[in-house]
Formats: structure tokens, sequence, C-alpha cells
């Protein structure tokens, strides 16, 4: 429960504008990207292996410097933003998980 508590007010922080990466590298327990903020890097496609299925869907929803609602992926809640500062046909990724 205190995982979800944190979660959703990370959103409310990010709604409000708050600071994404800056989010990521308090909060994340992500120790593959905390310290860049998030920053995941770019997938081309959705068939990325290291990634849950909800993950990939959701991130290819989101627009250029779009950032996701909470996404359950299986294995925890997450939150996601396309990193890109411009249309293109891959998602530079970043997790606040």
């Amino acid at each position: 429960m205190a995982r979800y508590c944190l979660v959703v007010n990370c959103q409310t922080e990010l709604q409000a504008g708050g600071d994404f990466s800056a989010l990521a590298k308090k909060y994340s327990d992500d120790t593959g990207n905390k310290d860049n903020g998030g920053d995941f890097g770019f997938l081309v496609d959705r068939s990325n292996r290291d990634l849950a299925a909800a993950t990939t869907s959701a991130l290819f929803q989101l627009k250029a410097g779009e950032t996701s609602a909470i996404v359950n992926n299986g294995y925890g809640l997450e939150i996601l933003k396309n990193m890109n500062s411009r249309a293109t046909s891959s998602v530079k990724t970043g997790f606040l998980a």
C-alpha cells in the first residue's frame, strides 16, 4: 500500500508540473535507470522482450513529451514518459517505478 501511495503522489506531482527526471531520481526503485532520471533509452518497436507487454503497449500510445497514467505491468506500478522531443517511430522511454 505504501508503494501505491508513493506512485499516486508522484503522478499528482507530475500533473502539477513536476519534473519527471527529478522524481525518478528521488523515488524510482529501478536501479538500472534511476540515476539517469528514469531514462531507459530508445525502443524502436513493440517487440522488446525485456519489458512487460503492458509497459510497451502504454509507451507506444504516448505522444512525444507525454506522461502515462499509472501502469500495472504485472510486476509493479510504474509511470512512463515518452521522452522524445518530437514525433518519431521510436520511443525514448522514461520509467518512474
